[in-house]
């Protein structure tokens, strides 16, 4: 019934998708990865941890998973965020660091290519006899085939939700119909059926629009949709007032500020509407994933397959009256991150868990050796015994976006109770111009900076000195 269903659902939008039976699974020695990456979905964007959202598919993924409730992005933004996924590596050792550019004729310098000799996920799966597939969005200069991915059905960056042109690897187009979410799902079934077909093991990086604003800025769904998510059943922001008392005071005048006061976020309806649209088009991702997840299932490949949801960053909707991302603050660098596969009993790990993990994580899972380039640390451990220790504290580090370049170069270290933020002068990446301590136990919407409270000295002089160490060692091993 299954099979048949996707057919029906499919058949429709791919040509030669789902046509005739396909060959019983045979689960191959070495373990198949899928990696679901979303596209700005907040930390609280999955139903099972008790908001406003429902996501009833994604829940079910969620009880065979460990949640790992204080996972983060090393850089919160879209390109940046994906580069350091697929290296293990931070934005200033792989050469991803800010947006490619989206207008025709725009020839400002950026860096948004890889480094010629980085060691990239895809490719290095490949050597090791991995089928690599991407779907959805893709936002790097270099084309996924370039980077090791033999599959390829994309959109590149950030674009309309409905009726959209996917290319492949050897830049065809491939026009579909519908919901760009429902066409992903149905490019994720065609993968999955040449991996079957080919009897190899196999690395899907599924990359999904949702929720990422569309073109016009907007969140499209279904009234239907939109109905089970009213407004009125959103709570507004603690730190909806604005205040920047103790932050730095270009905040006044960034992107986060000036689009969240166009946005109309001085009235708390207009929030609490764009909180009904954002969850809303969560809720449809969650029904267009539903028959991939279903096949997984029917098909028996769950017992072999390590299946990872992330989120690429975080998303303001009101916070500090800011939208977007890219700043330090919680709401913006938090993400869902959720790991189910073989071995691994549902719970939830205290652990601090970033997107430069993953990459070492499906290394050592495949049984490959992990480059000693590679930056980040195998959550294998901490999948399987959640009380196995980790990390103490971690590097945040944002540049200039090309979409922000009102904000300045921004550090971060986040330990599991505080933060401290170094804002950089304009145009410099070593003369600091501003500093915040937060007490996130006592005050985790980061309304009180402590940095120049005398009762805190010793713990800023104290994170001062590992975050010195930490920017040390990224850079060291550049």
């Amino acid at each position: 019934m299954i099979r048949r269903f996707l057919i029906l659902l499919f058949g429709g939008l791919l040509a030669g998708v789902g046509a005739g039976a396909t060959p019983p699974v045979t689960v191959p020695a070495q373990p198949n990865f899928i990696v679901i990456y979303t596209d700005d979905m907040r930390a609280d964007g999955l139903g099972f941890l008790g908001g406003h959202v429902q996501t009833p598919h994604l829940d079910r993924l969620a009880r065979r998973s460990v949640y790992f409730p204080q996972a983060f992005v090393v850089s919160a933004l879209c390109s940046p965020s994906r580069a350091q996924l697929l290296t293990g590596r931070y934005s200033s050792q792989n050469g991803v660091a800010e947006l490619p550019a989206e207008k025709p004729g725009d020839t400002a310098p950026r860096k948004t290519r890889f480094n010629a000799d980085e060691p990239l996920l895809p490719a290095l799966l490949g050597a090791g006899g991995y089928l690599t597939g991407t779907i959805g969005k893709w936002h790097i200069d270099n084309k996924p085939d370039s980077c090791g991915f033999e599959y390829a059905r994309y959109v590149y960056g950030n674009g309309d939700y409905y009726d959209q042109t996917f290319i492949d690897e050897k830049g065809r187009e491939h026009p579909t119909r519908g919901h760009v979410e429902v066409a992903n799902a149905a490019f994720g079934h065609e993968f999955l059926g040449q991996a079957r077909a080919e009897n190899r093991p196999f690395f899907l990086f599924y990359n999904t629009r949702a929720p990422h604003m569309d073109s016009r800025y907007e969140w499209p769904s279904a009234a239907a949709t939109r109905e089970r998510h009213p407004p009125a059943s959103f709570p507004l922001p603690a730190t909806l007032d604005g205040s920047l008392a103790g932050k730095p005071g270009y905040l006044e005048q960034s992107r986060s500020r000036t689009q969240a006061l166009h946005y109309g976020y001085r009235d708390p309806n207009r929030v609490r509407q764009h909180e009904s649209e954002y969850y809303s088009t969560i809720a449809e991702l969650d029904t267009a994933i539903a028959p991939l997840l279903d096949e997984l299932e029917a098909d028996g490949l769950l017992a072999n397959t390590y299946i990872i949801l992330m989120g690429d960053n975080g998303w303001f909707i009101g916070e500090h009256l800011f939208t977007s991302k890219v700043l330090a603050y919680e709401e913006s660098i938090r993400v869902p991150l959720l790991v189910s596969g073989p071995g691994i009993e549902p719970g939830a790990s205290p652990q601090l868990a970033l997107n430069i993990d993953i990459a070492p994580t499906l290394m050592e899972w495949a049984g490959l050796q992990v480059p000693a380039k590679m930056y980040g640390r195998s959550l294998a451990g901490a999948a399987r015994n959640p009380s196995t220790a980790g990390r103490d504290a971690f590097l945040y580090e944002m540049a200039p976006a090309s979409d922000t370049a009102r904000n300045p170069f921004i550090r971060a270290l986040r330990t599991d109770r505080a933060k401290l933020i170094r804002t950089y002068q304009m145009g410099s990446e070593t003369q600091v111009d501003f500093v915040e301590l937060y007490d996130l136990q006592s005050d985790p919407t980061e309304k009180h900076n402590l940095a120049t409270d005398p009762a805190h000295a010793a713990l800023l002089q104290k994170l001062n000195r590992r975050l010195d160490r930490e920017i040390e060692d990224v850079a060291r091993r550049r």
